[in-house]
């Protein structure tokens, strides 16, 4: 407690040391949107500029902007290519919100410049893609796992055959190396590793920022591949009325509706709906198990948002409670009336979930650069399963809070921030008849320092120490810098540590489609299972370049990470009938090579084009191998065509995606690998007005599907079955039809 006090006491000395050095340099933020319809968007690449001068800037990616105030100078001028040019009084600097007007003098808009739905950041120090809800519906993004197709950065797969939900790798690794946020609250982790990707519905997203390397310390220090931070709508900004449908060939229905309403002069609240389910016994490969599995989803979330610009003070307040239901197994089971059987094989997964959110800031209207926001978060997740003859069971309680403080030190190029976080994790766990109860606790300080500088180097240095009850005391550091080697060339460099305590179970749930034995070679009592936690250092570097082709703008991006782990539970499936657990000895290794081009021949038409190469090896007990199930070599390939819309916003959306897939290292049928295949989606979008679209599309149109992905599929519970050696899809070609309809 001394200890704690001690640092905290240290903490609370360097704000009011940053606050004293801070400069009465004030600068103006604010944000640049435009209303659709009912519908508030936000505008990037906007000109905002005091007139008479040549102090200005641009919006990015959320329509933000921030500028250095002169006492001399009063008018504003915001503009962008298509819209009318506006000149703003300012009096103070107070946060602006400013609605754009489109340019209706034409009867006909044509188009000239489309903003990219997805697109690196160039402002941010470190690598971020921003990725918003237009990039989503180019897709059968029905969950937040599966809104990455369009995405090469970002590697979707199925790892069993059973439970028919996608996980996702980022820099070689699984998303169990990624922190997962929900508008930076950390939210797939623990009991919901497995499936908690699923739990977020597309139409509830509004944007995503995904970070390769080391995210931010504020957020916490398990983020050993990257970061993806998820928002969804807000009350504020959210549409009046909003309805989904959605249905696939394969079962698949889906209703998602929304509604914001006014509670108050500075209070709305919105309410998300989610119902989906699967009821439609499939077996297109006659293996006597089913496709995928029959399945019931309610999910329901509320918010609350408070917006005081005039005080400084803003606050958003969140509930949600889920249901989830997963039935698979043979067809001849009973689906009405499951139960474990060693008449058949039969799985059933029951889900139920709480979560909580609040979110509170304050901006000081005087002196907008210096902030201060508290988050707090509580959920509880209780899973309730079986697999065959064996029983899975997870109850996961976890509190989460965090104060921030942030400001600048002499001028808005310098900012920092600075903050205390604490975390509780209650778990009770029950596997194969054994009981791994545990509670983590940890408590934090952090602080980061960021200097922004557009014409040259730019870097973010971040320092976090943590107090854990299993982890003990520990640092992690972070380092990201920029540096504009010219106008349109700049290159990146990150560097950064991150741990973690794995739960193995919760984490490899597709061991449970399979009879394998489960080894764990303990070596601690004091940790979890016995195995010790996990240690990694992330390295890596990339550079952007943009220039024109062919008369039209483009841009390429190559980048290489490398990650290094000094501790780590092996997973090892090399041996026949056998998954074993244990602690790393020796060298375990991921690198990531990637290069990717984004081109717009015209208006209408864009087209990414990447190659990806994954090289992820471990040593195991049988050598130094590569991991397997994972493709070394990954092309991709996105084309997108918009027609040209008119005042009612009438037109035609067309988008195809191709993926090679390439061989994987396979630890069954006489370790051969695998060969490579490719898979196609696409998605045609009809839009009527600016209410009403209808979308129709197909996924993996080849209908290319894993031959006999069940291992000895017939004798289910022999000591060889095994629905977990996946490396391609196990269903064909998918078809669906989905309707949008909004206020």
């Amino acid at each position: 407690m001394k200890l704690v006090s001690l640092v905290q006491l240290s903490f609370l000395s360097i704000i009011s040391l940053m606050a004293q050095f801070s400069m009465a340099q004030q600068s103006l933020r604010g944000r640049i949107v435009t209303k659709d319809g009912r519908m508030t968007t936000a505008i990037s690449g906007a000109n905002i500029y005091w007139l008479n001068s040549n102090s200005g800037t641009t919006s990015d990616f959320e329509g933000l902007f921030e500028l250095e105030s002169e006492d001399s100078l009063n008018k504003l001028v915001v503009s962008h290519i298509g819209y009318l040019n506006d000149t703003i009084s300012i009096e103070s600097n107070d946060f602006l919100v400013h609605f754009i007007t489109p340019d209706k003098s034409l009867d006909q808009v044509d188009l000239v410049q489309r903003k990219s739905s997805m697109m690196q950041s160039y402002q941010e120090i470190g690598n971020v893609v921003k990725v918003s809800s237009q990039e989503l519906l180019k897709a059968a993004c029905c969950t937040l796992a599966e809104s990455f197709e369009t995405n090469p950065s970002i590697s979707s797969y199925f790892p069993d055959a059973i439970s028919g939900v996608r996980q996702i790798r980022m820099l070689g690794l699984s998303s169990n190396y990624i922190l997962i946020a929900q508008e930076n609250i950390p939210s797939v982790r623990g009991g919901s590793q497995r499936f908690g990707l699923s739990f977020t519905p597309g139409t509830w997203i509004e944007s995503m920022q995904i970070t390769k390397g080391m995210g931010s310390v504020t957020n916490g220090f398990e983020s050993i591949a990257g970061q993806i931070n998820v928002e969804l709508h807000k009350p504020w900004t959210d549409r009046k009325l909003f309805v989904n449908l959605f249905r696939s060939l394969h079962g698949r229905n889906e209703l998602n509706t929304s509604t914001k309403f006014q509670v108050a002069k500075r209070v709305q609240s919105n309410i998300h709906f989610h119902y989906s389910n699967r009821k439609r016994l499939l077996d297109h490969n006659s293996d006597g198990f089913i496709d995928n599995p029959l399945s019931e989803q309610l999910n329901i979330i509320n918010r609350w948002q408070y917006f005081d610009t005039d005080k400084g003070w803003i606050g958003l307040a969140s509930i949600r409670f889920l249901n989830d239901l997963k039935l698979s197994g043979q067809t001849i089971a009973d689906f009405d009336r499951p139960r474990k059987s060693n008449l058949y094989w039969q799985s059933q997964i029951i889900t139920n979930r709480l979560d909580s959110s609040l979110k509170i800031g304050y901006v000081d209207p005087e002196i907008p650069y210096r902030s201060i926001g508290f988050q707090a978060a509580y959920s509880y997740h209780d899973q309730s399963s079986f697999f065959g003859l064996k029983r899975y069971f997870i109850t996961h309680n976890s509190f989460y809070g965090n104060l921030v403080y942030a400001s600048i030190i002499g001028s808005t190029k310098n900012t920092f921030k600075v903050g205390l976080t604490v975390a509780l994790d209650k778990y009770q766990e029950t596997a194969f008849q054994n009981v791994y109860d545990r509670d983590d606790y940890t408590m934090a300080s952090y602080f980061e320092i960021q200097h922004d500088d557009l014409e040259k180097l730019s870097y973010q240095f971040g320092l976090r120490v943590d107090w854990h009850n299993r982890l003990q005391t520990f640092i992690t550091p972070k380092l990201s810098i920029r540096y504009n080697l010219s106008d349109d060339m700049f290159v990146r460099a990150n560097v950064g540590q991150g741990r973690r305590i794995a739960n193995i179970f919760a984490e490899n749930q597709r061991l449970f489609a399979s009879n394998r034995l489960i080894k764990i070679r303990a070596q601690s009592t004091n940790s979890v299972y016995g195995l010790n936690p996990e240690r990694a250092w992330n390295l890596g570097t990339s550079i952007t370049k943009q220039f024109q082709l062919f008369e039209s703008p483009a841009s390429i991006v190559a980048e290489y990470y490398s990650i290094f782990f000094q501790r780590q539970i092996v997973v090892d499936w090399e041996q026949q009938g056998v998954v074993s657990f244990y602690n790393l000895k020796g060298n375990s290794r991921t690198n990531n090579f990637q290069i990717e081009l984004n081109y717009n021949p015209s208006v209408s038409w864009e087209v990414r084009l990447a190659y990806k190469n994954e090289d992820n090896r471990t040593s195991y007990d049988k050598g130094f191998l590569r991991a397997p199930l994972i493709p070394k070599n990954r092309f991709f390939m996105n084309l997108g065509w918009f027609s040209k819309t008119n005042q009612s916003q009438q037109g035609w959306q067309w988008n195809f995606n191709m993926q090679y897939v390439g061989v994987q290292r396979q630890v069954v049928n006489n370790q051969r690998d695998t060969k490579g295949y490719t898979l196609f989606n696409t998605q045609l979008t009809r839009r009527f007005d600016r209410r009403l679209e209808m979308y129709l599309g197909g996924e993996n149109l080849s209908g290319f599907t894993q031959q006999d992905p069940i291992i000895d599929v017939n004798t289910p519970y022999s000591a060889s079955f095994d629905a977990s050696q996946i490396y391609a899809p196990v269903f064909g070609a998918m078809y669906y039809l989905g309707l949008r309809w909004s206020l």
